[in-house]
């Protein structure tokens, strides 16, 4: 047996026994489709994967991050091998959708430029236009209300 073999396999060895309880339930949950394994997963790590995402961005996000993050791992289980972090792999999963969503409202930011085009007094007339029709519509129900 060549030296390479014999680390090889004594690194194998060391991945195999290393596999913790979340890393068995996931191989559980991606054989068989065993809830109660997805159940248990969840209960050992969503608190943690919420204040990770919490840390980098905020509450409402942190929790919509959260389910997506969860949504990924059942349509994505068939992509988790033996011998992976589970945590490392949801955390992974977690911080891409997180910086899918911060891209995304990047994007939106910026489409928010044609609206700096205007100028202040094109914006100030339009919000007068407004104000006038929301004050013209109240007058015409105040009107209707004593006829």
């Amino acid at each position: 047996m060549s030296i390479g073999a014999s680390l090889q396999s004594l690194f194998q060895g060391k991945r195999e026994r290393a596999l913790g309880v979340s890393e068995r339930l996931m191989l559980q949950y991606s054989a068989k489709g065993d809830e109660a394994s997805l159940a248990a997963l969840f209960d050992l790590h969503s608190t943690k994967l919420f204040y990770f995402l919490k840390v980098l961005s905020d509450s409402s996000i942190a929790e919509d991050i959260c389910q997506r993050t969860w949504i990924k791992v059942i349509e994505h289980r068939h992509l988790f091998k033996s011998g992976d972090n589970f945590q490392a792999w949801l955390f992974t999963i977690g911080r891409r959708a997180l910086i899918d969503e911060f891209r995304k409202n990047a994007k939106l930011e910026y489409s928010n430029e044609a609206v700096e085009a205007f100028t202040v007094s094109e914006l100030v007339k339009h919000a007068q236009s407004s104000v006038e029709d929301d004050v013209a519509k109240g007058l015409e129900k105040d009107v209707l209300k004593h006829v």
